[in-house]
């Protein structure tokens, strides 16, 4: 990862930075964690939702039981609450409108509203990175919505791999592990487990992996940036780690195909296409409506696109065609779907990848296997 050292910019010149970077950074020296000691004394009344298997690293529970944040800390400390319970909370939107930060939206406790009345620092940063991002979208028809999120966890747990817009993390204690998939890496990356018991204080990737990911340790009082839909995961490397974080999603609303497919709706889907819906609009991600059905397994969806003339061959971001998304989500029936109606079994991606070497490397055999008898039954293998 890129790292800068904070003592050598001035906020303005940091949030240039940051906003003009597309690697994952480091930011040095940003604060003294000292002024974070507060965050849990003075602030343990902010209402949170404890992710109860948050600890699994790849995939979590949905069940969640709201606590306060000092509530959580000491359910952590007597056993009452598993070592896997984790935080991850929105806090509430940030409103720049009067020129400085501040929480808004319906839900917002007046504890969050507290908690960042007393990190001024970070507010204030949160904020310029937010004016900025939505001064240079202002030409465009798409607005930055900010996200005020608390992570909070012991250790071993952290957030799978995902993604969401750019990102501005502050960590307030502990130490938080960071793994973010490089632009030229495979579909390998997905099936990345972190030994957690044999990481220790070791700063470097196994096996190699540094081919696939970046990585590092962050520690209090530094920043993290994440660039926009960077595929990354966390993993708290201490007996208690806390952050809060800031993403800004640039609202980009799908087109109402999209929104049907991803609701499974294909009755929705079938009357949108009798009206002349464009099949072909794009999502940010470049995705069209079938490769959104195709990723989720909608084959009601799937299949009513595909007789509205849906196009088997468009290519979202790095390459992939609908069929690469279905067997990526490992959806047999989908996958049946689309070779039946005729797509491309040998199509490419950017990386050089057909549907079977990504069927190969997320270790999806059995859909492997139907690609490679299609293929064989093609004559192009």
């Amino acid at each position: 990862m890129a790292v800068i050292d904070a003592r050598e910019l001035s906020e303005d010149a940091l949030v240039s930075v940051l906003l003009g970077s597309d690697v994952p950074v480091v930011v040095r020296s940003w604060q003294d964690s000292s002024s974070f000691g507060h965050i849990l004394d003075e602030h343990g009344d902010v209402p949170i939702d404890v992710i109860l298997e948050g600890g699994r690293y790849r995939g979590e529970s949905t069940t969640e039981e709201p606590m306060a944040l000092a509530d959580y800390a000491a359910a952590l400390r007597n056993a009452s609450l598993p070592d896997s319970a984790y935080v991850f909370t929105e806090l509430g939107g940030v409103d720049v409108s009067l020129g400085g930060f501040a929480l808004g939206g319906p839900n917002v406790s007046a504890p969050a509203r507290h908690l960042f009345a007393q990190t001024p620092e970070l507010g204030q940063l949160l904020a310029a990175a937010l004016a900025r991002q939505n001064a240079e979208l202002s030409a465009v028809p798409h607005r930055t919505d900010g996200r005020v999120l608390l992570s909070a966890g012991t250790w071993g747990n952290g957030r799978p791999f995902h993604q969401h817009g750019p990102a501005l993390f502050a960590l307030v204690a502990g130490v938080k592990r960071w793994f973010v998939r490089r632009p030229n890496a495979t579909f390998a990356w997905q099936t990345f487990e972190i030994p957690r018991e044999t990481l220790l204080a070791a700063d470097a990737l196994p096996n190699d992996w540094s081919e696939q990911l970046w990585q590092c340790a962050q520690r209090p009082g530094e920043l993290v940036w994440v660039p926009d839909l960077q595929q990354h995961a966390t993993l708290n490397h201490a007996a208690w780690t806390i952050g809060l974080t800031m993403v800004m999603d640039v609202v980009a609303p799908l087109s109402p195909l999209h929104e049907a497919v991803q609701a499974g709706d294909a009755a929705e889907v079938r009357q949108l296409l009798a009206r002349g819906v464009n099949t072909e609009a794009a999502a940010p991600n470049g995705g069209t409506a079938l490769h959104y059905a195709a990723g989720l397994g909608h084959c009601e969806a799937l299949d009513a696109l595909l007789v509205g003339g849906a196009s088997l061959q468009a290519r979202a971001r790095q390459g992939l065609t609908p069929l690469h998304m279905a067997v990526a989500g490992g959806h047999r029936e989908a996958v049946e779907l689309l070779l039946r109606r005729g797509a491309e079994v040998n199509a490419r991606n950017q990386h050089g990848l057909t549907p079977r070497d990504l069927a190969l490397q997320l270790g999806h055999v059995a859909v492997a296997q139907r690609l490679a008898d299609a293929c064989l039954a093609l004559g192009t293998c």
